[in-house]
């Protein structure tokens, strides 16, 4: 039986493939490798008990098995500090309101409005990218697979 040496390589290809960075539309930009690294998928049971607090207070849905119960975790200013961005608002099917929230000198602030896009929790920051471009100090970030970028301006991420 003879065996080419190409196909040897064809599974690692394959591998190399799935273990790169999904791709950000040309749109967005490149990542922030460093944030990135830094991001994690979150639930109600894992966000800090003082946000989970004030977004009660504020109406987002922090219930536990809620359908929507998930959101990301990532530092987005490098200042060793995590920013939040959770659903707020849960809808039947479709994508979720999700907001952005940081503790800003020991209190939790909304630091957007809801921006909607289909949240992907099974790759951590595929749907909510931390770009390499930076708006006074913060990642600007990639949502929705390209179709928003969030740059922050006057406190707060707008489109």
């Amino acid at each position: 039986m003879r065996h080419n040496t190409l196909n040897g390589l064809a599974p690692l290809a394959l591998m190399a493939a799935i273990l790169s960075p999904a791709p950000v539309s040309a749109e967005c930009g490149p990542r922030d490798e460093a944030a990135q690294q830094t991001c994690k998928t979150v639930h109600a049971k894992a966000l800090p008990a003082e946000l989970r607090k004030y977004l009660a207070k504020s109406g987002c849905d922090v219930k536990t098995g809620s359908n929507y119960d998930e959101g990301y975790a990532v530092d987005l200013n490098a200042d060793g500090n995590l920013e939040y961005a959770y659903c707020c608002s849960s809808a039947p099917h479709g994508p979720c309101g999700m907001k952005v929230f940081a503790s800003v000198s020991g209190k939790w602030t909304a630091l957007s409005d809801e921006v909607y896009f289909p949240a992907d929790t099974e790759t951590p920051c595929d749907g909510f990218v931390p770009l390499a471009s930076k708006s006074a100090g913060y990642n600007d970030v990639c949502v929705g697979g390209g179709d928003t970028v969030l740059k922050f301006s006057r406190g707060s991420y707008v489109e």
